[in-house]
C-alpha cells in the first residue's frame, strides 16, 4: 500500500482528532534522505607540506600531514598518501621507497626499511611494534616523509 492509499483509508474512517494523530504519527518520507557524494565531509584529508628532488640520489621527496575525521579511515588515509607520493614522485616498477614518520612525543623518528612498494597495513603494524605499550599516536600530530628512489633500468645489450 502506497501512503496517498493509507491516508486516505484513514480520512474516510476515522474523526479528526484521530486523524491528526495518525498523520502525526505516520509522517512518512518518500524518499530516504542522505548527502550527497559532494556533501559529505571527507573522512580524511592529505596535505602536501613540501616536496624536492634530491638529483644526487635520483630521488624524489615529500612530505604530508594527515588530518583523520573518523578513525576508521586510518589505513585508507595511509594508502592515499602512499598513493600520492608515487604519483608525485613518478614512481615505476622496481623503484624503492621509504617512509619516515616523525612526532613530537616520539623520542626517536619511525622509518620503513627501503622497500620496492608498502602498503598501509604493514606500516601500521611495524609502528605498532615499535611503540610501547604505555604510547599512544594521535596521527594528526605525525609528519610523514615519503622518499622515492629511482632505480634505472639496464637495457639488453647485443653484442654485435
Amino acid at each position: 500500500m502506497k501512503k496517498a492509499e493509507i491516508n486516505e483509508s484513514i480520512w474516510i474512517t476515522q474523526d479528526l482528532s484521530f486523524q491528526n494523530i495518525v498523520a502525526h504519527e505516520l509522517n512518512f518520507d518518500d524518499d530516504i534522505k542522505t548527502h550527497a557524494r559532494g556533501e559529505r565531509k571527507a573522512a580524511y584529508t592529505i596535505l602536501e607540506e613540501k616536496s624536492c628532488f634530491i638529483k644526487k640520489f635520483n630521488a624524489n621527496e615529500v612530505d604530508y600531514a594527515i588530518k583523520i575525521e573518523k578513525i576508521m579511515e586510518i589505513e585508507n588515509a595511509i594508502n592515499a598518501m602512499i598513493y600520492l607520493a608515487k604519483k608525485k614522485g613518478n614512481y615505476r616498477k622496481g623503484d624503492k621507497l621509504i617512509i619516515v614518520v616523525s612526532n613530537p612525543n616520539f623520542h626517536y623518528d619511525i622509518s620503513t626499511d627501503v622497500q620496492s612498494d608498502v602498503k598501509a597495513i604493514e606500516f601500521m603494524k611495524h609502528i605498532a611494534k615499535i611503540l610501547s605499550s604505555n604510547e599512544s599516536l594521535n596521527i594528526t600530530q605525525c609528519h610523514f616523509n615519503v622518499k622515492i628512489f629511482s632505480i634505472p633500468v639496464a637495457v639488453n645489450l647485443t653484442k654485435s
